[in-house]
């Protein structure tokens, strides 16, 4: 008589294999997945933006680093004036100070909106000069004012030192509006006398998961 030895495999074993093989056999082929991907829009624009010299009104002015509060010119006196031009695209907008003079003082402020499809943060904002070579960036909320005594007609001397009021990191929903961002510009005695001033300013933002706020940041001892 012969001997027979029945082997009996497991069920767990079973469709363990089973589950192997079919995974192997997939490596082996190609898969097709058939589906539509939504991106989002990135994108943002300047609406709108203030001067305080834009008309016919008296000038103001300030002591050197912002010191002290600004004042009206004596005899109220109306010799500069500002404007703003904001680009078609929304993207940048530049501007002028007209006729100035030593201490002459400006404030400006821009809001942005959110024209894209995805949630955005305000990370900086680069200024440039006239010929649009840029000069500096404002990200902290510490950096020092010397950093921002911007040379605007190219002679190597400053000619405006900028104070930024607002603090960055803002997040803007798509179709909301920014709030409102501002600062004030002081004309240096370095600056030509009844000179035209002129300087452009660009927000950079990013997606909002992509942002590096709230930037930790420690004050020099």
């Amino acid at each position: 008589m012969t001997n027979k030895k029945v082997v009996l495999i497991p069920a767990a074993l079973l469709a363990a294999l089973f589950a192997f093989s079919a995974t192997y056999g997939l490596w082996f082929q190609t898969l097709y997945v058939d589906g539509t991907v939504q991106t989002g829009t990135l994108e943002w624009k300047i609406v709108t933006q203030f001067t305080s010299d834009a008309g016919k009104q008296s000038d103001r002015s300030i002591l050197p680093g912002f010191e002290g509060d600004p004042f009206i010119v004596p005899e109220g006196k109306d010799v500069g004036w500002t404007d703003c031009v904001i680009a078609d695209d929304g993207m940048s907008a530049t501007f002028t100070m007209h006729n100035t003079y030593p201490c002459y003082m400006a404030m400006f402020s821009v809001y942005f909106r959110n024209t894209g499809t995805v949630p955005i943060h305000l990370e900086y904002i680069e200024f440039y000069d006239g010929n649009g070579t840029l000069i500096v960036n404002y990200t902290y909320p510490f950096q020092k004012l010397e950093d921002f005594r911007l040379d605007l007609t190219g002679d190597g001397f400053p000619d405006i030192e900028i104070l930024w009021l607002d603090p960055l990191g803002e997040q803007i929903d798509p179709g909301k509006r920014s709030n409102e961002y501002s600062w004030w510009v002081h004309v240096l005695q370095t600056a030509p006398e009844r000179a035209t001033l002129q300087y452009k300013i660009k927000l950079v933002a990013v997606q909002w998961n992509e942002s590096e706020w709230p930037i930790q940041y420690t004050q020099p001892t």
